[in-house]
């Protein structure tokens, strides 16, 4: 049951004290792809460190070999943000128990 998996991976975030965290970064993945610079100041203030921004270089390149799309990856990902294409890859059904 996908609602089940769900409330019990946000439930845990809200928990991350209790399995002796401090503190917590809840990081999208969406925010990660559209807006990494800002996702990495977010890291970096939590971690009590200077970002540095000539230190840091955004890749476009995917990691997995097999991806179709491994050199455009991070476009190509934003795109399937940007117009919700990764819908099409449920069935209605799953789409019915996901966003209800």
């Amino acid at each position: 049951n996908v609602e089940a998996i769900w409330s019990d991976w946000t439930q845990d975030y809200d928990s991350l004290a209790s399995f002796g965290f401090k503190t917590g970064l809840v990081i999208r993945y969406e925010d990660l792809v559209l807006n990494t610079s800002g996702v990495l100041a977010r890291i970096a203030a939590l971690a009590n460190v200077t970002l540095q921004p000539s230190v840091v270089e955004q890749v476009d390149e995917g990691a997995n070999p097999l991806a179709e799309h491994k050199q455009d990856a991070r476009s190509f990902a934003a795109e399937k943000i940007a117009t919700k294409s990764y819908l099409s890859e449920y069935t209605p059904d799953e789409l019915q128990q996901v966003c209800s």
